[in-house]
């Protein structure tokens, strides 16, 4: 049992995770596990909605781990704060996971390519 405590029923945060929790429902098939992909043109909209995706699993008492560069992570903790949410609360349970996405990529992708790679905007993943 999680000692995290769900956020109270009947608050707007409740309803904003229950509209977000019956647009996962069409995303979810119970007999098999599911990859989704989002992409987006704006960062706020990558902030909003990795908010509302991450503060549901947290509203609920759940975990949630967020791979991203600093400056979203930062603008996530924020919109998390904003909806209620203990962020620091919920990483020193270990149920907030915050991983830096360079960091990541250097984990798992061959070195050599990674060096070579740069984003849709033409900056090089390594600074």
């Amino acid at each position: 049992m999680s000692k995290f405590e769900p956020l109270e029923f009947g608050t707007p945060e409740v309803a904003e995770i229950r509209e977000m929790n019956d647009t996962l429902e069409s995303w979810h098939d119970s007999d098999r596990q599911a990859h989704v992909v989002q992409f987006y043109e704006k960062d706020s909209f990558l902030v909003d909605q990795v908010g509302r995706f991450i503060g549901m699993a947290l509203g609920a008492g759940d975990a949630g781990i967020v791979i991203a560069t600093q400056a979203h992570r930062e603008e996530i903790e924020r919109n998390l704060e904003t909806r209620g949410l203990d962020v620091a609360r919920a990483a020193a349970q270990g149920r907030y996971v915050p991983l830096d996405a360079v960091e990541m990529l250097e984990k798992f992708m061959a070195g050599a390519w990674l060096a070579n790679c740069t984003t849709a905007r033409g900056r090089s993943w390594r600074h």
